[in-house]
């Protein structure tokens, strides 16, 4: 009984972190790049989505 749960608890924990991984990975590309290619280093998030929403009503 008490295996089952420590395997039930690790699988949660591995998609967890893979999960986290994810958004991390999503996070640097956003960071890395805004939506016209151009460097945005010590942009926050918000920063660059609104940049996307700038350049996609100007499109």
């Amino acid at each position: 009984m008490a295996e089952q749960h420590v395997r039930r608890c690790r699988a949660a924990l591995d998609a967890a972190i893979d999960q986290a991984d994810d958004r991390i990975e999503e996070f640097r590309t956003k960071i890395a790049t805004s939506g016209n290619g151009e460097t945005a280093v010590g942009m926050t998030v918000e920063d660059l989505d609104n940049a996307e929403s700038r350049s996609k009503v100007a499109s």
